[in-house]
């Protein structure tokens, strides 16, 4: 026959307090009046009988359940990671658990696995949207919203609705172009990341801010790109390339594209950094194998910030607020060194060769 478990009841009687104590001392409140000495012997109590909480329990009676819900679009980038982490962190600090969910960029898998997640009763939810995912969030996101604290992150596009969390795009990509301008760059091009998100946009905004404090002139041509994807990359950077004054440094709107665009450049017969010099953005993990100069986003802070806002959102915080995480320049191999005027005359007459021969 199967052992009853122990109860707040057992804790109690063998602890000698009262079962309100109890509660209390379990859900770790210290806005009541209890020695140490009495929650230490609830501890005891707990330890020694291998007592459990009963979450659903305690969720039917306080109409929480001390979840949180996060959705991301994989599982396989260190960004998206270290979003979870981040509200994990706070998680495991507040006594509450993380569902996590993800999208495979898909709007109809989005809104399914927020639909579940209101079933599960989630207390909140911190939902990472991309290219493929933010045209179709207004599908679900004012009705949810009206039920859950919501935290977008990586777009701040719908802020006047929910609480955004976002990294300084425009700083970031601003900090790229002022590396390889200082590096002696005036032809610098940037594979896109379209205009369907805020950071995409801003991190177009941030290019062309940046060439305007080194006093370079935009060039429209120097721009190719319609996706964070990388499946235009190849054709992109011929675009840029065959350009009559070709770049000699490329921005990519993010790691996964500068990745692509540095193995096409292998497959020109071009070298990195010595042909072209190439950055990207986001220090994925495999941009440190790479060596690859890039923006550095931190995730984690953005995790925790997103938690802490829904955590509190149980305080009746007035109105959507938007929160702005700073990035910093990470210098490696792949942005060279500093160059002439002789050496990027040099450097386009090889790259208008390698193109040539390719054909």
């Amino acid at each position: 026959m199967r052992k009853r478990p122990p109860s707040y009841a057992d804790v109690a009687e063998r602890a000698g307090v009262s079962r309100t104590t109890v509660s209390f001392v379990l859900q770790g409140r210290d806005d009541v009046s209890i020695t140490q000495a009495t929650r230490d012997k609830v501890l005891e109590a707990v330890q020694e009988l291998g007592y459990k909480r009963n979450r659903l329990a305690g969720s039917l009676m306080s109409g929480k359940s001390t979840t949180i819900g996060v959705i991301v679009p994989r599982l396989d980038h260190t960004f998206f990671g270290d979003i979870v982490q981040g509200v994990s962190d706070v998680c495991e600090e507040h006594n509450y658990r993380v569902l996590l969910a993800h999208t495979a960029h898909s709007a109809e898998q989005e809104a399914k696995q927020v639909n579940l997640l209101e079933e599960h009763r989630a207390d909140g939810l911190v939902c990472v949207t991309d290219e493929q995912t933010i045209g179709k969030i207004d599908k679900w996101l004012a009705a949810a919203a009206e039920r859950m604290p919501i935290v977008l992150i990586d777009d701040r596009s719908k802020v006047h609705k929910v609480d955004s969390v976002i990294s300084d795009d425009l700083q970031g990509v601003g900090l790229l172009v002022d590396h390889l301008a200082s590096l002696g760059h005036r032809r610098i091009g940037h594979l896109a990341g379209g205009s369907l998100t805020s950071s995409a946009r801003d991190r177009m905004a941030g290019y062309r801010r940046g060439l305007e404090r080194a006093g370079v002139e935009f060039d429209p041509e120097l721009v190719r790109g319609s996706s964070f994807e990388i499946d235009d990359t190849g054709q992109a950077l011929r675009e840029l390339l065959a350009t009559d004054d070709p770049p000699t440094a490329i921005i990519a709107a993010n790691d996964i594209k500068a990745g692509r665009a540095m193995k096409h450049l292998r497959q020109l017969g071009l070298r990195v950094p010595e042909d072209v010099a190439v950055v990207g953005y986001a220090d994925e993990e495999m941009s440190d194998y790479l060596d690859l100069t890039t923006v550095h986003q931190d995730g984690r802070m953005m995790g925790r910030l997103a938690a802490e806002r829904l955590m509190g959102r149980s305080q009746r915080i007035e109105g959507p607020i938007l929160q702005v995480v700073s990035t910093r320049l990470v210098v490696r191999a792949s942005s060279g060194g500093t160059i002439t005027g002789a050496e990027i005359a040099e450097k386009q007459k090889r790259i208008a060769k390698a193109l040539a021969q390719s054909r």
